[in-house]
C-alpha cells in the first residue's frame, strides 16, 4: 500500500488513498456544511442585529419617552405646589388693593406699635405676633407716610394666616414704591437692613413694575439673596395699583432649600438627578449629585456679617447658558421649546428631558447616564451578543469535532481501502513476476473481494496461456528449425541441377561452331532459362528464409521471370549430355511418325509440360533429369512420350517433397549450396 504522505509514481499529481478520502469529506460534506452553516450564522447574526437594533432602538425610545414623561409629570406637580403659592399672592394683593382703596382709619392702639429710630427710620420696635415693618430713611417718613403704616396693617391676619397655611412659604410681604416693608413673620428690622435701603432697586420689586410686566401678571423672580435674612431664595411677586399707580408689590417668598427639597423629594430613575431652571436660565436648584456633576455647591444658606445694601443674584456659574457644560442643552431648551429630550457630554454620554413648569416659565430639566438609561437595551444587545457568541462557539466546537470525526473515518477507510489494494499490488506484483498462483485477500469491500477474485483468476488464465504459449513457442521453434533445415536442403537439391544444366548449356555454347542454327537457339534459350530460374530460385530461398511475404511487385517480378522461360523442346546438345543407363525401352505404340511434324510437336508440347513442372514444383534430381534427356533422346516415339508422362508423374512436388524430408539431417546440414 503506498505510504501516508508519500507520492506514487506516474506524476506529482497523484496522491495517496487517505488524501483522496479526506479531500473527498471535505469537498463533499465538510465544505458544504461549513458554508450553510456559515450562511445560517449569517443569518441569525443579520436578523439578530436587525431585531436587536430594533428592539433597543424601541427601548431607548420607549426609555427617552419615559424619561421626558416623568420629568413632565414632575413638572406638572411642581407647578401644581406652586401654583398654590400662585393663588396665595393673587389673594394678598387684591386684599392689599383693597386695603388702599378703601377709606378706613387704623385702630387706636395700632400707632403705639410704631417708632422712629436714631437715624430716621420708622419701624415696630417688638414683635406682638403681627407684621414688622420698615420705613427706609430713602424717604422722608411723615404723616401721609404713617398713615400709610398703619392702614396697611389690616393685611397682618392674612399674612399670618397664608403663612401658617403654605408649608412652601417662608415668609410674605409688602414692598411699597416709596421704600415701606410690611413682611411677616417678625424681625428686627433695624439689624437686618440697611436705614437707607432702596427696596425698588431689588428684583423683587423692579420685576413687576410696569416696565417689566406690564400684563400685572403674578410673576416669579429670579433667586437672590434675601435681605431679610433668610438666605437665597425666589419670591413670587404681583404688583398693586390704585388706578394706573403702582403702589407697590406683594410677595410670597420660597427659599433655594425648599425648591431644593423639592427636587431631592423628584423621583428620577437610572440614577439621574434634577435642575430647576428660572427663565433666564439661572439655575435655582440642584441636589448634591447635580453639584458634584457640574462642579458647583449649591447656595442655599448665607452668613449675614452686614446688611444686604444692593441686589445680589446667583453667580453666572449658576446659569446654565454660561455654564460650559450646561450651554449646548441650554440652546437645545431655546429652540425646541417646553418640553424635549437631547443628548449632552457631562462626563460621558448623558440624556437630558425638560420641561416647562407653565405657573412659573421656569424649567426641570432632568439628566440622566445614557448607559444607565440605556442598560436594559444594552443588556437584551448583550444578550443576543452573548448568545450569537454561544452559538458560533458551540458551532466551530461542533465542527472541530466533526473534524476530527471526519479526519479518523478517513484514516479508518484510507486502511480499509489501501490494505486490501496493497495487497492487491502485490498480487499483480508477484503474477508480472511469473507467479500465477495466487491466493485472493479477505476484504469487507464486495467491490474490492471481486476485484480480488478476477485478478487471482486473471493470473491463473494468463499462467495457462503463458504456458500454451511456451508450449506454441517451442513448437513454433521447432518448426522453424525444421524449415531451415528444409531450406538447406532445398537449397542443395535445387540449385546443384540448376548449376549443371547452366554448366552444360554453357560447354554447348562452347562448341557452338559444330552445332547448327537451330541447335544454337536451343542452347542459347536453355542456358536463359536455367540463368532466370536460378534467380527465381534464389528470391524463393530468401523469402522462404527471412520470412517475409513478397510484395506485390515482387510476386509480378517473380512470376515473369516464370513466364520468361520458353516453351521449346529441348535441344539436340541436351542428348549428348552424359550417358544414365535408360530405362528398358517401351513397346512401340502408334503414333505420329519419327521426324513428322505432328510428332515434333507432340514432344515439344511434353517438353513445355516438363518445363511447367519444374517452375511450378521443384527440382527432380540430376539421375532423373539426365534419364529424361536420355529418354528423348533414345525413345523420340510414342514408347518415349510415353515414359516422360511416367516421369512427370513422378517429379510431382509433394513426391518430391516427401523425398526431401525423409533426408538424413547429416545430409541436409552438409550439403553446399
Amino acid at each position: 500500500m503506498t505510504g501516508q504522505g508519500t507520492t506514487p509514481p506516474g506524476g506529482g499529481g497523484q496522491i495517496d488513498i487517505f488524501r483522496w478520502l479526506w479531500r473527498s469529506y471535505a469537498r463533499t460534506a465538510l465544505v458544504p456544511l461549513v458554508l450553510v452553516e456559515l450562511v445560517l450564522v449569517g443569518a441569525y447574526l443579520l436578523t439578530h442585529n436587525y431585531m436587536a437594533g430594533a428592539n433597543i432602538s424601541l427601548l431607548r425610545e420607549q426609555a427617552r419617552n419615559r424619561l421626558a414623561e416623568l420629568v413632565d409629570g414632575q413638572a406638572s406637580r411642581i407647578g401644581e405646589k406652586l401654583d398654590t403659592v400662585h393663588v396665595e399672592t393673587e389673594i394678598f394683593r387684591r386684599a392689599t388693593e383693597n386695603v388702599f382703596t378703601a377709606d378706613s382709619e387704623p385702630a387706636p392702639a395700632e400707632s403705639a406699635r410704631y417708632a422712629l429710630s436714631a437715624d430716621g427710620v420708622y419701624y415696630t420696635p417688638k414683635d406682638d405676633g403681627g407684621a414688622a415693618l420698615f420705613y427706609s430713611t430713602a424717604t422722608a417718613v411723615g404723616e401721609t407716610e404713617r398713615r400709610k403704616a398703619w392702614k396697611t396693617a389690616a393685611l397682618d391676619p392674612l399674612m399670618r394666616n397664608i403663612r401658617q397655611a403654605s408649608p412652601l412659604v417662608m415668609q410674605i410681604y409688602l414692598n411699597t414704591f416709596d421704600s415701606m416693608n410690611r413682611i411677616y413673620p417678625f424681625f428686627d428690622v433695624l439689624k437686618q437692613y440697611p436705614s437707607n435701603m432702596v427696596i425698588p432697586e431689588f428684583n423683587f420689586y423692579y420685576e413687576a413694575d410696569a416696565a417689566r410686566n406690564p400684563e400685572r401678571n403674578t410673576v416669579w423672580t429670579e433667586v437672590y439673596l434675601d435681605p431679610a435674612g433668610q438666605g437665597w431664595m425666589a419670591s413670587c411677586i404681583a404688583p398693586v395699583y390704585t388706578g394706573d399707580f403702582l403702589q407697590g408689590v406683594v410677595g410670597l417668598d420660597v427659599t433655594v432649600e425648599v425648591f431644593v427639597k423639592q427636587v431631592l423629594d423628584l423621583q428620577i430613575p437610572w440614577g439621574g438627578y434634577a435642575l430647576l431652571v428660572s427663565r433666564d436660565g439661572g439655575i435655582m436648584a440642584m441636589p448634591p449629585a447635580a453639584e458634584v456633576a457640574l462642579g458647583l455647591s449649591e447656595l442655599t444658606s448665607h452668613h449675614y456679617s452686614e446688611a444686604i445694601r444692593r441686589e445680589e443674584l446667583k453667580p453666572d456659574a449658576f446659569n446654565i447658558r454660561k455654564h460650559p457644560l450646561l450651554q449646548d442643552i441650554a440652546r437645545d431648551i431655546s429652540s425646541s421649546g417646553a418640553t424635549g429630550v437631547s443628548e449632552i457630554e457631562i462626563s460621558g454620554k448623558q440624556l437630558a428631558a425638560w420641561s416647562t413648569i407653565p405657573q412659573t416659565g421656569w424649567t426641570l430639566l432632568a439628566i440622566v447616564p445614557e448607559k444607565n438609561i440605556y442598560a436594559e437595551s444594552d443588556a437584551l444587545a448583550t444578550r443576543f451578543r452573548n448568545i450569537g457568541l454561544l452559538m458560533i462557539t458551540g458551532l466551530v466546537i461542533f465542527y472541530l469535532a466533526f473534524f476530527l470525526f471526519l479526519y479518523s473515518r478517513a484514516r479508518a477507510m484510507a486502511h480499509v481501502l489501501g490494505k486490501p489494494l496493497g495487497e492487491l499490488n502485490a498480487i499483480a506484483e508477484d503474477i508480472g513476476r511469473g507467479n500465477y498462483q495466487q491466493t485472493a485477500p479477505q476484504t469487507p469491500v464486495l467491490e474490492l473481494q471481486r476485484t480480488a477474485q478476477q485478478i487471482v483468476n486473471m493470473g491463473k488464465v494468463l499462467g495457462q496461456s503463458n504456458e500454451s504459449l511456451r508450449e506454441a513457442r517451442d513448437a513454433a521453434e521447432q518448426a522453424n528449425a525444421s524449415r531451415s533445415s528444409f531450406i538447406s536442403q532445398m537449397t542443395h537439391e535445387l540449385r546443384t541441377p540448376m548449376n549443371a544444366i547452366i554448366g552444360f548449356a554453357q560447354l554447348l555454347e562452347l562448341d557452338r561452331d559444330r552445332l547448327d542454327p537451330e541447335h544454337r537457339e536451343f542452347v542459347e534459350h536453355i542456358h536463359g532459362s536455367a540463368k532466370r530460374l536460378l534467380g527465381l530460385l534464389n528470391r524463393v530461398i530468401e523469402v522462404a528464409r527471412s520470412g517475409k511475404v513478397p510484395t506485390s511487385e515482387n510476386h509480378e517480378s517473380m512470376l515473369a521471370g516464370v513466364q520468361a522461360v520458353p516453351a521449346r523442346p529441348a535441344p539436340a546438345a541436351a542428348r549428348e549430355s552424359a550417358a544414365v543407363a535408360a530405362p528398358p525401352k517401351a513397346p512401340a505404340a502408334a503414333g505420329p511418325e519419327a521426324g513428322s511434324p505432328e510428332h515434333a510437336e507432340k514432344v515439344r508440347t511434353l517438353l513445355a509440360e516438363v518445363q511447367l513442372l519444374l517452375r511450378s514444383h521443384s527440382f527432380s534430381s540430376v539421375s532423373r533429369f539426365r534419364s529424361l534427356q536420355q529418354l528423348l533422346k533414345d525413345h523420340p516415339e510414342a514408347a518415349a512420350i510415353a515414359a516422360i508422362g511416367k516421369l512427370i508423374e513422378e517429379m510431382r512436388f509433394r513426391e518430391a517433397l516427401d523425398q526431401l524430408q525423409a533426408l538424413p539431417l547429416e545430409h541436409t546440414t552438409g550439403a553446399k549450396e
